[in-house]
């Protein structure tokens, strides 16, 4: 099965060449598509930028039930309202479409590493009502692990907060 983390937008510029950005995003960030949002180009490193996962953007019906200044508990009705989108798809057939992308990928790149997938959000691992956690819990509930993806420089960083006692793990709790 394929490798599949999660990441946000801002560490695309760590990403290896065989490492694969999907947005998951309603909206994605003007430097991530070339021209309009759907358009892919290749950056610098050799990694594609501009593929998205439409599948799994929260629907926009439910995007109003958050807001920048939300006071509401965690879960919060939007989490709560994406999780029920989530648990309506197939998982499997994500996880099929994930491979089919990094293969025909690989096989275009000619790369010889094994294609790993990244999903795409706007928060920080910090944030706590946003996309990420609840597509974690959908795929943990999937059997499958989405661990957090951080460039090798930033995971020395999350051992010695560890090892201070911040609680801050690759999850982002």
């Amino acid at each position: 099965m394929i490798q599949i983390y999660i990441s946000y937008f801002y560490q695309i510029r760590f990403f290896k060449k065989n490492m694969i950005p999907i947005s998951t995003a309603l909206y994605d960030p003007k430097w991530y598509y070339n021209g309009h949002q759907g358009h892919f180009y290749k950056d610098h490193n050799g990694v594609y930028n501009g593929l998205r996962a439409d599948i799994l953007n929260p629907p926009k019906d439910i995007c109003g039930e958050c807001g920048k200044d939300c006071s509401q508990q965690i879960p919060c009705n939007f989490m709560l309202n994406y999780k029920k989108y989530l648990n309506s798809l197939n998982f499997s057939d994500i996880v099929h479409r994930c491979e089919n992308i990094g293969n025909r990928i690989k096989l275009l790149e000619n790369f010889t590493e094994e294609p790993i997938i990244v999903l795409m959000v706007h928060e920080k691992t910090s944030c706590k009502c946003a996309e990420r956690p609840v597509l974690q819990e959908w795929f943990k509930e999937n059997n499958y692990e989405l661990k957090e993806w951080f460039p090798e420089k930033q995971k020395s960083l999350y051992i010695k907060y560890d090892i201070l006692g911040d609680v801050l793990d690759s999850t982002g709790k």
